[in-house]
């Protein structure tokens, strides 16, 4: 534009030297300057368009979603959230969109999350992964109802390679649906949701794993009834088959095999116990929970474990055979005591 500029500015220089030449009329005077308003009109407006464009693209760089901005920064119940997504360098990626779904947890969510992870707020906010977590509650595709979520039996997340189920969603309790963000829409949940494998195992206490209880407002351990019950199935099949083959009866065989009943009692109780020790999130050892457990439904996906063999080997028949086991071995000592001897 400025070679544009200079070669208008040299053409009328040398118009003007060859009109001084040949006539000094007003009329050509008059001309000249005409020429120059025009040629300075040009620039002018050509300067403006620049400078209009630039600003436009600049503008359209900048974009913020001020709506859902407004939404997240203005609420004090999401000031966890905010300060998180800070930490994570996160803050353009959110404020720039202009589609898509968010779940957005609460201070309470985030609490809750610290109190069953055993984790400090410094500390949740300080992991490697938090980016990777908060990324998990996005879903990029489309802004979609609360109804269209449920819809949906997974949620392909912001988070690479990682899927939400409805069944997450609907377990974290959707405090407040469909509130509409300047092309998002957001969902407020009171739990914070994470992808297998990436937060810690829930902190678990004496009460949950071990204690005996008659109050139903303090339900007992899971362990004492189900180790028992372990035991008690495999000691029953093994002292049977002993009677059978030596024809000792069960008292005979575990005085006589003191030191294997208590080596295999043993390595059967850490076995049962060995999901628990796992440090990844979603690993249990309590048989009731653990076809709820999204870990081992994800180790388990596309096997034939979740389809044919839980609904049949559930927890509740495993503990009807561990009582019954129980009952049998004490049938079978009652018995063979006051006979004499074994019952085969």
């Amino acid at each position: 534009m400025s070679s544009f500029l200079r070669h208008i500015a040299y053409s009328s220089s040398s118009t003007e030297r060859g009109l001084f030449k040949c006539s000094t009329s007003s009329s050509s005077s008059r001309k000249l300057s005409s020429y120059r308003c025009k040629a300075a009109s040009i620039g002018a407006t050509a300067s403006d368009e620049t400078s209009s464009t630039s600003s436009s693209e600049s503008a359209t760089n900048e974009k913020k979603n001020d709506a859902l901005v407004q939404t997240l920064t203005s609420n004090s119940d999401f000031s966890s959230l905010v300060e998180a997504v800070s930490r994570a360098d996160m803050l353009n990626a959110v404020s720039s969109m202009d589609s898509g779904t968010i779940f957005v947890p609460t201070n309470a969510a985030f609490e809750k999350f610290c109190e069953k992870k055993g984790l400090s707020r410094e500390q949740m906010l300080t992991r490697e992964n938090l980016a990777d977590i908060l990324s998990y509650h996005v879903i990029p595709s489309s802004a979609m109802s609360s109804e269209e979520v449920m819809s949906r039996e997974e949620l392909e997340t912001l988070s690479a390679g990682k899927v939400l189920t409805t069944r997450e969603v609907r377990e974290a309790n959707v405090s407040k649906a469909d509130v509409s963000c300047g092309g998002v829409t957001v969902h407020v949940v009171d739990e914070v949701l994470t992808p297998v494998f990436s937060v810690p195992a829930d902190m678990q206490s004496p009460q949950d794993i071990l204690a005996l209880s008659t109050d139903p407002t303090k339900p007992s351990g899971w362990a004492p009834e189900v180790l028992n019950g372990r035991v008690a199935m495999l000691g029953f099949v093994v002292a049977l088959y002993g009677e059978i083959t030596t024809g000792h009866g069960i008292a005979q065989q575990f005085g006589e095999n003191f030191g294997e009943v208590l080596h295999t009692a043993f390595v059967w109780t850490l076995a049962s116990f060995a999901p628990a020790l796992s440090s990844n999130e979603g690993y249990t050892s309590n048989p009731k929970t653990m076809k709820d457990s999204r870990t081992w439904n994800f180790v388990f996906k596309g096997s034939p474990i979740p389809e044919f063999v839980q609904p049949v080997f559930t927890a509740e028949v495993e503990e009807l055979n561990g009582r019954a086991a129980m009952v049998g071995c004490t049938a079978l000592f009652l018995v063979e005591l006051f006979k004499g001897s074994a019952l085969f």
